[in-house]
């Protein structure tokens, strides 16, 4: 009876998609982001039809849940539960109430990416550009400013850039694995107090293209052009650009998700591209399983993979290393493992997985 209560968990767990070790990613929808010719949502399942619509995929694929914030106005309560808030290119002037409940996210602890865009950049025609609106409030707060031409003449308000390879070195958590990136018709960023640069457009390093700063126990990520992350597959009639399968842009994207979700150096499912392809999934079977174990994958049979257990309370109950594909006997005398539901994860190379395990008596 035992064992089928925790069968009952088990697939309960299951069921949830990782709901014990999820996190939010939200997008921002209330500022006209599909105003002209933009498209910057991640769509509505099931098809997820939007310009964004593979970075969220993308981190669907690596353990987070994606949500939309549809509606006119960004309140407090709707960044509850949320660990990152994504704001693509905002077309509408963010009001006090707003500006206070975003600042008051990252303040406890909430990550913030500002994707802005060149200069003139106004697709509803109201006569306010992204690098305006989030100029009116992120240099006071995160200490980023976009360069719009009326901060300094050596910066850059409309450019286009390909390959952009003057990245920070050694890499940081939001450059790892970024070699290069692409921008275009973009404008750079000015930081300010202890903001910090990661990718410059320049040999000299004046000209910022990614910033990171933190505020409060929050953290905020900013780039100054919506199409490094654009997949091309917006709605029709719009001219829009894939970015995404350019150079790193789609793992750059990934990268700062991760720093801001708190996640980087320990996350899971992950693959160099940020991206985890089905033929790469590392399986583990039996699952349920009566003691004995084979966690395998065929393209990366023979390689080096460290394995760690640990029981739903989060406690560690082993560690071992060995080479796919790996035979575990979860009941060896020197183990005694008890029935239950754990979680196992995996590294090998640059891929993470992170699974759960029912092991039941025979």
């Amino acid at each position: 009876m035992k064992s089928f209560y925790l069968l009952l968990v088990f697939f309960a767990l299951l069921s949830l998609p990782d709901l014990l070790l999820s996190k939010v990613v939200l997008f921002d929808l209330t500022k006209d982001e599909l105003a002209g010719n933009a498209d910057w949502t991640i769509g509505e399942s099931p098809d997820y039809r939007g310009a964004y619509s593979d970075f969220g995929e993308a981190l669907r694929n690596i353990g987070y849940e994606t949500r939309t914030l549809k509606g006119t106005t960004i309140t407090e309560s709707s960044l509850n539960g949320i660990s990152v808030f994504v704001i693509p290119e905002p077309q509408i002037r963010f009001t006090e109430n707003e500006i206070s409940a975003v600042t008051k996210f990252v303040n406890k602890g909430g990550g913030v990416f500002l994707i802005g865009n060149h200069k003139g950049s106004d697709r509803n025609n109201d006569g306010y550009d992204s690098p305006e609106i989030f100029n009116y409030w992120t240099p006071e707060y995160f200490n980023i400013e976009f360069d719009n031409g009326s901060n300094s003449s050596s910066k850059s308000t409309n450019f286009t850039m390909e390959p952009i390879s003057y990245i920070i070195d050694p890499r940081t958590p939001i450059t790892e694995g970024v070699n290069s990136i692409g921008e275009w018709s973009a404008c750079t960023l000015t930081p300010y107090s202890s903001a910090k640069a990661h990718i410059w457009i320049d040999s000299s390093h004046n000209k910022e293209a990614v910033l990171t700063s933190t505020y409060g126990s929050g953290r905020i990520a900013a780039i100054g052009d919506s199409s490094p992350f654009d997949d091309g597959t917006g709605n029709s009639g719009n001219e829009l650009y894939d970015g995404w399968s350019k150079y790193d842009d789609a793992r750059l994207a990934v990268n700062i998700v991760r720093w801001l979700a708190g996640d980087s150096g320990n996350g899971f499912n992950e693959s160099i591209n940020g991206v985890i392809e089905k033929e790469d999934v590392i399986k583990i079977n039996p699952n349920p399983s009566f003691g004995k174990i084979i966690i395998e994958n065929e393209k990366l049979k023979g390689k080096k993979a460290e394995i760690c257990i640990y029981d739903i309370n989060g406690n560690l109950v082993l560690k071992m290393n060995g080479r796919i594909p790996v035979l575990l006997n979860l009941r060896a005398e020197n183990r005694k493992i008890q029935n239950g539901i754990y979680f196992v994860k995996i590294n090998i190379d640059k891929i993470k997985k992170l699974s759960k395990l029912l092991l039941l008596s025979n």
